[in-house]
């Protein structure tokens, strides 16, 4: 099997594994509504309209992070904010957004937005419990984006997928996105590297 054929079909993977949750909850809801009738209505509204929303941010989120779309369509910096937050919790990570260094009304190089994206994906998964998310974006310097909690972790899993001679053999639809970021960080002349600190990782490209 070839490298781009397996890494197209982690990706699929990944993204159908992360919509499943609430779509399928959807689903339920509409049960919920036909089994009980109005005695559950409220509920089962909630639960659909709850459902919709993370799905909707979900697939916005992936079609820039993954899709060619990211390249030349994400140069708003409010936009990659709004996509963020709408993919991680909020209720459990705070984000700290740093683009002073853009002037008003500028836009980020191309391929910036997708590779924050791709980023911050891969801190939300070393904050554990609660922690913050800090990026710093600045045009001629590196991106930067911190996962910062004392209890922040890295498992060796996607460490490896990160490493830039990675065994894409070894890589699964829980790392792919490691191996995917250091791909599209390459592309930009780019490295993907990160930093273990006393109070959580460092992620940057530069």
């Amino acid at each position: 099997m070839s490298n781009e054929i397996r890494i197209a079909e982690l990706i699929s993977s990944r993204i159908c594994h992360a919509l499943a949750a609430p779509v399928g909850a959807i689903g339920n809801g509409m049960e919920l509504i036909e089994e009980f009738e109005d005695s559950m209505q409220d509920e089962a509204m909630d639960l659909i309209s709850m459902s919709a929303t993370r799905s909707t941010n979900l697939i916005k989120f992936f079609r820039m992070a993954y899709g060619s779309a990211g390249y030349d369509g994400l140069g708003n910096p409010s936009e990659v904010r709004a996509l963020a937050e709408g993919f991680v919790d909020t209720e459990k990570f705070s984000f700290d957004w740093n683009f002073d260094a853009l002037a008003p009304g500028e836009s980020l190089s191309p391929g910036h937005g997708k590779l924050l994206l791709l980023m911050i994906e891969l801190a939300s998964e070393m904050l554990l419990r609660d922690g913050a998310i800090e990026i710093t974006y600045a045009p001629e310097a590196d991106l930067c984006v911190f996962a910062r909690a004392d209890d922040a972790t890295l498992d060796s899993a996607l460490e490896n997928a990160m490493t830039s001679d990675c065994d894409l053999n070894e890589v699964t639809a829980r790392t792919i996105h490691g191996a995917y970021t250091a791909l599209v960080a390459r592309e930009l002349e780019k490295n993907l590297s990160w930093e273990r600190l006393a109070d959580g990782i460092s992620i940057r490209c530069g």
